[in-house]
C-alpha cells in the first residue's frame, strides 16, 4: 500500500527534468461519450507518470544498468570510456560516422541562407559571423566506445565546409582545429555533459575574437594570464541528468573569469516579451539579456544556443553593449535590433549537430533568396532586352527570330540549344541570371556551363528548372567555378516556340570576405 499512499500524498510535478518532458495531468471526467471512453487511458498515463516512488525506482534501475551492467538505459546517452558520456540524439552519432549525406539542394539552400544574411547586413554596414560549436565526439572521438568510433565517411559539417570552399567566399568559423590542438594540454569538455567547459570556451572565444580583430583592430582577446581560474566539485551535467544519476557522475568544474571585469548588466535593446509573441524564443529569463563595457565603442547582437553561455563573460568585455538572444537568426527580430541597437556585428552560434536544421528549413523559399541576391548584384555580365543578341549561336533543329518583345526560338526537335557569347565573369565569384521565358508546354529549362577542369557540357555541370506552359520568371545561380565562355541555355525539351523576353546576368561589384 505504500506506493499508493505516496501517490496520494505527494505533490504532483508538472515537468520531468531527466526526461525533458511534460508529465501527464490528472484527467477530468465529463459526462460525454468521448470523455468516458478515453478516461481509462488518460488516467493510466497520469498514474504511470506519478505513482509513488516512481523516480526512486527509475534511479535504482538506471544505477543497476550503468554501474553493474555497463550499459545506458537511455537511448540518447551512450557510455564512453573512462567515465565519458556522449549524446546520441539528433542523429549525432550517425553524423559523426559519416552515414548522413547532404544533397546538392540542401547544400545550396544552406549556402544561400548564409550569403544572403551576410550581404543584406553588409549593405547596412554590419558584419555577420556564423560560428559552429563542435559536438563533443568531434573533439574527443577516442573516448567513444569501439562500436561507435569507426567512421565510414565525412560528417555533414565536413561536407558543408568542402562545398563552401568550392562555391562560396563565405567563411564559416570552424572551431575544431583550435580545440583539437589544445585538448592535449587540458580537458576542454565536460565528462557528463554535452558542452565544453570554460577552458574549451576560452579557446573558442579566442578564435571568434581573431575574426573580430580583422574587422575591428581594437578587439583583441583577453590573454589567459588575465583570467582567474578556480575549481569546484559539481553534480553531473545534462547527460547525467538524462540518466537521473547526477550524483554518480559528479566532476570538477573549472571556472574562468576576467581578473578585473569591466562589463556590467545593460538594459536590453529589444523588448523580447513583445517579440516572443511572433518569434520562437526560449521562454524564461534566459531568453535574452545585455551586458557591456564602457571602454568599448562596438555594439553586437549574438544569436546563440547553450554553448555560448560559457563565453558570455569573455565576449562582454569587448562591446559597449552586446545583446545575447537565445534563438537563431530571425530577420524580423534582426530588423528590430538594427533599428534600436545599431550593432556593428551580428553573429550566430549553433552546435554542430543542429547547424543544418538551422540553415536548411524545409519551407525555405530558394527563389525568393535568389531574387534578393539578384537585386543586390549590380555588375552586368550579359543582358538581353529584345531583338537579336550579337554572338548568340544555336544548335539542334532551331530557328530564331528577334523581335522587340523578345527572341523567338522555334524548336522542331526536343533539344534546342542557345550558346551564349563569351562574357566578362570574374573567376571565383558566383553570379545570377534572371530569365523571363514563355514556354509552349510544361517542360524543363536547363543551363550548362564549362569549368577549368571540365571544359565541356555534362549533366554534372548543369542547372535544371521546371517551367510551365506560358510565362515564367526564374533565377538561376551560376557557380563561381564556371567559365563564362562556355554557357549554354536549353529553353525546353519539347518542340514548339519559346520566347525569351528578358535575360539579365549579373554579379556583385564588391566582395564580403572575412
Amino acid at each position: 500500500m505504500t506506493p499508493l499512499i505516496r501517490t496520494a500524498l505527494t505533490p504532483k510535478a508538472a515537468l520531468s527534468d531527466s526526461e525533458k518532458r511534460t508529465l501527464a495531468e490528472l484527467p477530468r471526467l465529463e459526462l460525454t461519450t468521448r470523455s468516458v471512453l478515453s478516461f481509462p487511458a488518460r488516467f493510466e498515463a497520469y498514474l504511470n507518470d506519478h505513482f509513488g516512488f516512481r523516480r526512486e525506482c527509475i534511479q535504482a534501475f538506471n544505477y543497476l544498468q550503468v554501474r553493474w551492467l555497463r550499459r545506458s538505459p537511455e537511448e540518447q546517452v551512450v557510455l564512453g570510456r573512462d567515465g565519458w558520456l556522449f549524446y546520441t540524439g539528433c542523429r549525432s552519432i550517425e553524423d559523426h560516422r559519416g552515414l548522413i549525406s547532404l544533397t546538392p539542394e540542401e547544400l545550396t539552400k544552406a549556402r544561400l541562407v548564409l550569403e544572403n544574411r551576410r550581404d543584406w547586413l553588409a549593405d547596412q554596414g554590419i558584419r555577420y559571423l556564423f560560428v559552429v560549436a563542435p559536438s563533443k565526439h568531434s573533439i574527443y572521438p577516442e573516448f567513444l566506445p569501439d562500436f561507435l568510433g569507426r567512421q565510414r565517411g565525412r560528417t555533414r559539417f565536413d561536407q558543408f565546409l568542402a562545398y563552401m570552399g568550392r562555391e562560396s567566399d563565405f567563411q564559416v568559423l570552424d572551431l575544431r582545429q583550435i580545440l583539437r590542438s589544445k585538448k592535449g594540454d587540458e580537458r576542454l569538455y565536460l565528462l557528463s555533459d554535452t558542452h565544453w567547459n570554460p577552458r574549451g570556451a576560452y579557446w573558442a572565444y579566442t578564435e571568434i575574437m581573431r575574426v573580430f580583430n580583422q574587422w575591428f583592430p581594437e578587439a583583441e582577446p583577453l590573454e589567459r594570464s588575465r583570467l582567474i581560474e578556480t575549481s569546484a566539485d559539481v553534480p553531473g551535467g545534462d547527460l547525467a541528468q538524462m540518466l537521473d544519476l547526477r550524483g554518480l557522475f559528479g566532476e570538477a568544474y573549472p571556472f574562468l573569469r576576467p581578473q578585473k571585469p569591466c562589463a556590467v548588466k545593460k538594459t536590453e535593446a529589444v523588448d523580447l516579451e513583445a517579440a516572443r509573441r511572433s518569434i520562437p524564443i526560449v521562454p524564461g529569463e534566459s531568453a535574452g539579456f545585455a551586458r557591456g563595457c564602457e571602454r568599448s565603442r562596438l555594439r553586437a547582437v549574438a544569436f546563440r544556443d547553450s554553448f555560448l553561455v560559457s563565453l558570455e563573460d569573455f565576449l562582454a568585455e569587448h562591446f559597449a553593449q552586446i545583446d545575447f538572444v537565445w534563438t537563431h537568426f530571425d530577420r524580423s527580430l534582426v530588423e528590430k535590433y538594427i533599428a534600436v541597437a545599431k550593432p556593428d556585428v551580428i553573429f550566430e552560434e549553433v552546435v554542430e549537430r543542429s547547424f543544418m536544421e538551422v540553415l536548411a528549413t524545409p519551407d525555405l523559399d530558394v527563389e525568393a533568396l535568389l531574387s534578393e541576391r539578384f537585386s543586390l548584384s549590380d555588375w552586368p555580365v550579359l543582358k538581353y532586352e529584345g531583338g537579336v543578341l550579337p554572338g548568340l549561336r544555336t544548335f539542334g533543329d532551331v530557328l530564331i527570330a528577334g523581335r522587340p518583345e523578345g527572341l523567338d526560338v522555334v524548336s522542331r526537335g526536343g533539344d534546342p540549344q542557345l550558346w551564349l557569347p563569351p562574357a566578362s565573369l570574374d573567376e571565383g565569384r558566383s553570379s545570377i541570371m534572371r530569365i523571363i521565358l514563355t514556354a509552349p508546354a510544361d517542360t524543363v529549362f536547363q543551363v550548362f556551363y564549362h569549368t577549368a577542369g571540365r571544359p565541356y557540357h555534362c549533366e554534372e555541370q548543369s542547372i535544371r528548372r521546371p517551367v510551365r506552359r506560358g510565362l515564367n520568371e526564374m533565377y538561376i545561380e551560376i557557380p563561381r567555378a564556371a567559365c563564362a565562355a562556355g554557357v549554354r541555355l536549353d529553353p525546353g525539351a519539347v518542340p514548339g516556340t519559346y520566347t525569351l523576353h528578358g535575360f539579365d546576368w549579373r554579379t556583385r561589384s564588391d566582395s564580403h570576405r572575412m
